[in-house]
């Protein structure tokens, strides 16, 4: 198959670099100038700037996302779109929301999709994420009551509630909650019910909505969360089962953590080096099997 590599992470490149030593795919085209010891397995891909040229050729199989995170969303959008296989690197994009869309986009397409797994190490817990937020630093902090199955460190969340919202927060019994303030700072706006419900609340001059709708059983979840906070009128956090906990920078822009839920980081193994040629042998030959949608597209020879 003729690949393209979009980006440089360092993941991207190990699946490359398998995949032309098997002898049996190219990288057709990069969008960063290689390396030189990539010169030697990169044949002779073209180096193409533009994402929307990359695209439009033809003769593309498949692509490898492999860009600097913050713009890995819009090269993993614009992959599925051009109805090609994608192989991704872990994480795609910092906020849950785009393996939604990915998945659905997935389903449609009939393509494969498949996202590669980093080195892991044990994540940081909901704790750990609290105490590290800065004081005078803006939040919302949402409780939601957790899927069947999934364990929340209910003494972790409390301290990471205490670390928020000051001493006297404390989590009531409700099934939905939601906390917002300063970090550091007690006196912030609280809500917590046994039926969903929508708020608007002010925190340091911005205004946000929250809207907690958790209420369809828990065997028809497959939608964008289950809740969602906005900022005026631009959504900013997708509220899911467990905790769902947003802050936001200097500059206004969001951070987040969630626990006790899908989204919940998990501690994973170290892969060790061979892996990525595993994985590389093995995505090769998923390729090889997967079969095209029916009838012709633009992409066809």
């Amino acid at each position: 198959m003729r690949f393209a590599l979009l980006g440089t992470h360092p993941d991207g490149l190990a699946l490359a670099r398998a995949l032309c030593q098997t002898g049996r795919h190219q990288i057709a085209a990069v969008t960063s100038p290689p390396a030189e010891d990539m010169r030697s397995w990169l044949g002779r891909s073209r180096l193409v700037d533009d994402l929307a040229d990359v695209i439009a050729d033809p003769a593309l199989e498949a692509v490898i996302v492999a860009g600097p995170v913050a713009g890995r969303d819009v090269q993993l959008r614009r992959a599925l779109q051009s109805e090609r296989h994608v192989l991704c690197v872990h994480p795609a994009d910092e906020k849950p929301d785009l393996a939604y869309e990915a998945a659905m986009m997935r389903d449609d397409t009939g393509y494969v999709l498949f996202p590669l797994l980093p080195e892991g190490l044990p994540p940081a817990t909901l704790l750990d994420r609290a105490e590290s937020i800065p004081r005078g630093t803006p939040f919302i902090l949402t409780f939601l009551e957790p899927t069947p199955g999934e364990r929340l460190d209910t003494q972790d969340f409390d301290q990471a509630l205490t670390a928020l919202a000051g001493r006297t927060a404390r989590r009531g019994q409700s099934r939905f909650q939601v906390w917002a303030g300063v970090a550091g700072e007690s006196g912030g706006y609280h809500r917590e019910a046994d039926r969903p419900f929508r708020d608007d609340f002010p925190v340091l001059g911005d205004r946000f909505s929250v809207r907690m709708e958790s209420w369809l059983p828990y065997e028809t979840f497959r939608r964008a969360g289950f809740g969602h906070v906005l900022r005026g009128r631009e959504p900013i956090l997708t509220v899911e089962r467990g905790v769902s906990l947003v802050w936001f920078a200097r500059d206004g822009s969001p951070a987040f953590a969630y626990a006790g839920g899908l989204y919940a980081a998990s501690p994973r193994v170290r892969i060790p080096v061979s892996v990525p040629q595993q994985v590389a042998s093995g995505a090769g030959a998923i390729l090889d099997m997967a079969p095209l949608p029916d009838g012709p597209t633009d992409h066809d020879p």
